[in-house]
């Protein structure tokens, strides 16, 4: 009951119009906090509950469609392990990746996650290509040298299981070398290139 009156009173606010987007806005806010809060209780469903409606008060907010694409994407990334409700949720983050694009073209940090959901998927071929724009567009992330560094050996050191699923083991080697060669003092790579590389 309490649910669905959180929900009517959300759809209110949306109906009436713009003299309540500030307290739209707040109320987003406030669903948000809870969503996070809900997160560290292990009520995934809750939190996700409350980030759908903060999404319908204010659906241009990017960072609820980052917070609601991280909460759905899960452990699994082997689409043979993946249950119909895994495959559900992970489409909706695709979604959200989408969505993120549309309301920021500029945006690079999503490229990443979206390679991950779509090798989840099972579209490596797909996921690839994001890890590839990740790649090119990786110096928007920041201006410190060691983080960009970091940024792309993930993408290198990802990219590698992209194409070794795809069976392009040669390329997979390529990829976690020059992850190794990124972060050669701070991140070990040395099973990666073993088992892609010997």
């Amino acid at each position: 009951m309490k649910k669905h009156l959180t929900t009517n009173i959300a759809l209110s606010f949306l109906l009436i119009g713009t003299p309540f987007v500030s307290g739209c806005s707040q109320i987003s806010n406030s669903l948000y906090s809870r969503s996070f809060e809900l997160e560290q209780q292990g009520d995934i469903k809750g939190a996700l509950s409350n980030i759908n409606i903060a999404i319908l008060l204010n659906p241009e907010n990017i960072d609820l469609y980052q917070s609601r694409m991280y909460l759905t994407l899960g452990n699994e990334t082997n689409p043979k392990e993946l249950s119909e409700e895994d495959i559900k949720y992970l489409k909706i983050a695709l979604k959200d990746a989408n969505k993120i694009s549309e309301l920021d073209p500029n945006a690079c940090w999503h490229y990443q996650m979206r390679g991950i959901i779509k090798s989840s998927l099972g579209d490596n071929k797909g996921a690839i290509k994001d890890i590839n724009m990740s790649i090119k567009n990786s110096p928007c992330l920041n201006n410190n040298p060691v983080i960009i560094n970091r940024g792309l050996a993930l993408d290198y050191g990802m990219r590698a299981n992209f194409k070794s699923q795809l069976g392009d083991i040669e390329g997979a080697c390529e990829d976690s070398k020059k992850a190794a060669e990124l972060t050669k003092n701070d991140m070990d790579w040395t099973d990666q290139v073993r088992d892609y590389c010997e």
